[in-house]
């Protein structure tokens, strides 16, 4: 829900833990999103973010991953976290980035997930505003 507040309190939580960011969960355990950004999962040679019924925001480079990267929707549990082969981080500022650790857990930034980076860059088109 607006306003999103709360999620600069996680992300400064986060950050006095050593970490960057958080992963944020709903009540059904689901993943929606990160403080600072969308989310989209390896799973299974398969990229997913979580829907926006998951309570999340729209971000504009979720809906271009999910529009011309290929990138499909569905709720993503907790449990599905440590399963995920890679995982990225979508937003306007950042692009996308990979995600190296959560918690204990690493993830390498395998020719999966390169080949994701480069083909949202390809994808997106830069605008500059005068």
């Amino acid at each position: 829900t607006f306003p999103y507040d709360s999620h600069y309190e996680i992300v400064d939580e986060a950050r006095a833990h050593g970490f960057d960011d958080a992963i944020i969960f709903n009540s059904a355990n689901n993943v929606t999103e990160t403080g600072l950004s969308n989310l989209a999962f390896l799973l299974d040679g398969e990229w997913f973010t979580p829907p926006i019924t998951a309570g999340l925001l729209p971000g504009t480079m979720r809906s271009l991953a999910i529009e011309k990267c290929g990138v499909q929707v569905r709720n993503i549990h907790i449990t599905e976290v440590p399963a995920a082969s890679e995982i990225y981080l979508l937003s306007s500022l950042k692009i996308a980035q990979p995600v190296q650790q959560v918690g204990e857990m690493r993830f390498p930034c395998g020719p999966a997930s390169v080949a994701f980076g480069e083909l949202i860059r390809e994808k997106i088109q830069y605008f500059s505003v005068v």
